[in-house]
């Protein structure tokens, strides 16, 4: 394992022992911080009133409120996204937005300070390197953004952005939980007029609530900030770490009833993933009066090995490199119009190795991706009340994989070279009716190539490469509201989403396959009060109906897809040093993915629920003391399960992934 070399570890203590010196909560007053109030959805900051889109912003005292120990978590409960988790871990979950099923990690792009944390291949997003207590702001875009976002953006965006300028001081604290549950956490900071510096070091543990179900991340986090001059600033961000996940596998049943009857046993354990990890973003911000630019270049570097328990080692190690200048320049009176345009270049090397299985051969796998997207966009000011606001992008790719099996299975050798391209678009009209009121409308012209695994099926058997595989494109039409005033926020938004070609697994074949065009009708509502800082309240619902129009399963549903999720929430300060805080988290029926038919079964994933408290006690400044409960009602919870023939049996069979029940934990923080 490259990162298990004695200079990787020497260089992990060295930040480990410089982030154990410091310890803060830094509250961010940087030009680049989004208020509530703010979307990036052209790239830039702008008014959510200015722009045609629906978004959601997450703040960091609402993560640090909500005593979660990862961002998946703290997504799955204030934003409209669905995680789906396969193991019940914390740093688990495989993110879902606006009706996509089984292979939705690469249909929602996540950007940790502009650095994708997307994986080329099979694997989920590696919640585990992001330190929740490092996050200043979680952005999330709903609907398609590959015009200009790019490929990975086709139903929505996750903007997580880490806190720079703030407050000289530090945060460090400690959590206990059931279930062997216990993490430390220390995060530092100093800035100046011209400089920042902040260091931070995190160690979670986690038994599990199941048998088998073990994880634990340790990561270190360094990061620095300098302002050449009034203009310009350079930015560093540097996360290192290595994780342990043991996943507890699934339980084999006919139907949900007989589910119910062996939960939370009789699991299936089969794998246990190590993991090292290593993150470094730069950026470069520039704001003049005519104009404003930036630019991230990034290293995303995953070593990971695989133990299927009883079988063999996997290793995969994969190596990302990005790069995104970008600028925008302001026209007519008061800046309202600008241009903008800017390069997203991503080059991904991936090399897997894996031994002997009791089933399956060997096989060595080394692939080269290189992505090169121009894109431009545009505001048009029509008066005091509409614009219009476009974009544009051209979506370059070339793919280089070769594969090797080493007893001379034929078909899984491959040695291809291939390039694909595509074209995607953009444009809304938009009526800022006040400073805190707009109504929108757009148009999507979307544009998806297929991700590795997609496209070559790596996901254990080696690359293979058997069918021809097109691009997913289609439309997204949409339409919605955003107001703001009083207290009150109320959001929502109709969309109706049409692809043609798209991608699904096959579990027939063992690989992907178009399986013809799907139908997405949808809404999202969210209306939310807060009055002062004594109570709060939101509730936020996510309609979607996704089906077939074409081919085979023509008006069938499409699987792995709730109709309906719900998120709502309600806090209060009784006396001025306590707050209590109670969610719900809803989520629909939704069909089983079929691994011998893409046609839906009749038995369906029962609806999930979760009731969570949380309490937070506020001694002094610069002292917090929580207590939360997860799943107060103890309910089974299931995201994903799957239907497959039996070969010993000749009867068919599901498996079901569970998540885990009610849980409790607690913790103390102070602050100096």
């Amino acid at each position: 394992m490259f990162l298990s070399s004695n200079k990787f570890k020497f260089t992990s203590l060295c930040l480990f022992v410089g982030a154990s010196l410091f310890a803060d909560e830094q509250v961010s007053n940087s030009v680049n911080e989004l208020s509530p109030v703010e979307v990036t959805a052209m790239r830039f900051s702008d008014s959510l009133y200015e722009s045609p889109v629906n978004a959601t912003n997450i703040t960091a005292e609402q993560i640090s409120d909500s005593n979660l120990s990862s961002t998946a978590q703290v997504l799955n409960r204030y934003s409209d996204v669905y995680i789906r988790n396969m193991g019940g871990g914390s740093f688990l979950g495989q993110p879902s937005m606006r009706g996509f099923g089984v292979n939705s990690q690469s249909r929602v792009l996540v950007l940790l300070d502009g650095q994708r944390l997307n994986n080329i291949d099979i694997a989920g997003i590696n919640w585990g390197q992001i330190q929740v207590n490092d996050i200043d702001n979680i952005e999330v875009l709903y609907g398609a953004q590959t015009a200009t976002y790019g490929n990975y953006a086709e139903s929505g965006i996750i903007k997580i952005t880490t806190k720079k300028w703030g407050k000289n001081g530090g945060t460090f604290g400690a959590t206990y939980g059931e279930y062997g549950e216990y993490s430390f956490y220390g995060t530092a900071n100093y800035s100046t007029d011209d400089y920042y510096v902040s260091a931070g070091a995190n160690y979670f543990h986690d038994s599990g609530y199941f048998a088998n179900s073990l994880n634990w991340n340790k990561s270190a986090t360094i990061s620095a900030g300098l302002k050449l001059d009034t203009k310009n600033e350079l930015g560093l961000y540097v996360n290192v770490g290595n994780m342990f996940i043991s996943w507890p596998g699934y339980i084999n049943a006919t139907t949900s009833e007989e589910l119910k009857k062996l939960y939370p046993n009789n699991l299936y354990h089969n794998e246990q993933d190590r993991v090292d990890y290593l993150t470094v973003s730069t950026s470069w911000e520039n704001k003049t009066a005519f104009g404003e630019g930036s630019a991230h270049l990034g290293l995303n570097i995953r070593d990971k090995d695989v133990d299927w328990i009883g079988d063999r080692i996997v290793n995969s190690t994969l190596w990302t490199v990005s790069f995104d200048p970008k600028y925008r320049v302001y026209c007519g009176s008061e800046d309202e119009s600008y241009v903008e345009g800017g390069l997203d270049f991503y080059f991904d090397q991936l090399d897997i190795h894996a031994g002997q299985g009791s089933w399956s051969p060997p096989y060595s796998t080394d692939i080269n991706r290189i992505t090169l997207s121009p894109w431009a966009g545009a505001k048009a000011q029509l008066d005091d009340t509409f614009s219009l606001i476009g974009s544009v992008r051209y979506e370059g790719v070339i793919n280089d994989v070769q594969s090797n099996v080493s007893s001379g299975y034929a078909p899984y050798k491959v040695d291809d070279n291939e390039v694909v391209n595509g074209l995607a678009a953009q444009i809304g009209v938009n009526a800022k009716l006040n400073e805190h009121w707009n109504v929108y409308a757009r148009f999507d012209q979307i544009y998806h190539y297929p991700s590795i695994d997609e496209r070559y099926s790596i996901w254990g058997y080696g690359s293979s490469y058997t069918v021809d595989l097109d691009p997913e494109h289609g439309q997204n039409y949409e339409i919605g509201t955003n107001f703001s005033k009083g207290g009150f926020t109320f959001n929502a938004s109709l969309f109706y989403t049409h692809l043609n070609d798209e991608i699904a697994y096959d579990g027939t074949i063992y690989s992907n396959k178009n399986i013809g065009d799907t139908n997405r009708y949808g809404s999202q509502v969210r209306l939310g009060y807060n009055y002062e800082k004594l109570f709060g309240a939101f509730t936020s619902w996510a309609f979607v109906d996704a089906k077939y129009a074409s081919g085979p399963y023509e008006d069938e549903k499409v699987a792995i897809i709730p109709d309906i999720t719900s998120k709502s929430g309600v806090w209060v300060r009784p006396i001025e040093y306590v707050m209590v805080e109670l969610n719900f988290i809803w989520n629909s029926s939704q069909y089983k993915e079929g691994y011998t038919d893409l046609g839906q079964p009749t038995d369906k994933i029962p609806e999930n629920y979760s009731l969570d408290l949380m309490v937070n006690v506020y001694p002094c400044d610069y002292a917090r003391i929580f207590f939360g409960v997860s799943n107060l009602t103890n309910h089974m919870n299931c995201s994903y399960a799957s239907t497959y023939l039996d070969y010993m049996s000749g009867q068919s069979m599901t498996s079901w992934y569970v998540e885990a029940g009610r849980t409790i934990r607690c913790g103390v923080e102070f602050k100096f």
